[in-house]
């Protein structure tokens, strides 16, 4: 998860792709804008805080500009690879930004087959070489430039093996859900005396009902 999503390879490739998409007039606005219209929040998301196009929120596209940092959470990011590539072929942006446009489609080929991979398909072979055509389309892209390399480039190489190894995919998504379960039971606590006993009381009691 961490090497693909939160902190990984697709949330790089989306720091880069951002300002050229930017360049064909294409910005933080224009993406909310088309995610609010075309994507419907399932009904048991529906918080403030839920739907793609809160990816491209005002305060996400205020810290980009001043930071040039992008940080949606890995679910977020998950969903948004696909929803990208689609937006750039549905409004001609390959012909635009074709090297950008590849190497995110490459990309979107690499998390279809590790999405597989967690039903126990055998698809390290194919992931082995599409991670290598990713790599390749990204440095057509991005320039074979250190900085926009993060060590998860690497780190990538290593799951088909992975794949190979216990016959399907794992990662931390599930595992990393629970969190808001913690939180959920957390929030509502302003006393600090008994905060861990009434936290873990109350995580137990929702876990239970």
């Amino acid at each position: 998860m961490h090497v693909f999503f939160s902190n990984g390879i697709c949330r790089r490739e989306l720091e880069l792709l951002l300002p050229k998409l930017a360049t064909v007039n294409v910005g933080f606005q224009e993406l909310r804008s088309w995610l609010a219209a075309a994507f419907k929040t399932p009904c048991y998301q529906m918080t403030k805080h839920a739907g793609l196009a809160h990816a491209f929120c005002e305060s996400r596209e205020n810290n980009f500009k001043k930071s040039g940092s992008f940080a949606p959470s890995a679910s977020p990011c998950l969903a948004l690879v696909p929803v990208i590539r689609y937006f750039c072929w549905r409004h001609n942006l390959d012909r635009l930004l074709p090297h950008e446009v590849a190497s995110w489609s490459a990309l979107g080929d690499v998390v279809h087959l590790l999405n597989r991979a967690k039903t126990g398909a055998a698809v390290a072979p194919e992931l082995r070489a599409a991670l290598r055509v990713h790599a390749d389309l990204f440095t057509a892209a991005y320039g074979d430039v250190q900085a926009n390399f993060l060590p998860e480039f690497h780190y990538a190489r290593h799951v088909p093996e992975q794949i190979e190894d216990l016959g399907f995919s794992i990662d931390c998504f599930v595992t990393e859900r629970k969190h808001n379960l913690l939180k959920k039971a957390a929030e509502p606590f302003l006393n600090t005396q008994t905060f861990e006993r009434s936290v873990l009381a109350r995580a137990l009691a929702l876990h239970i009902n």
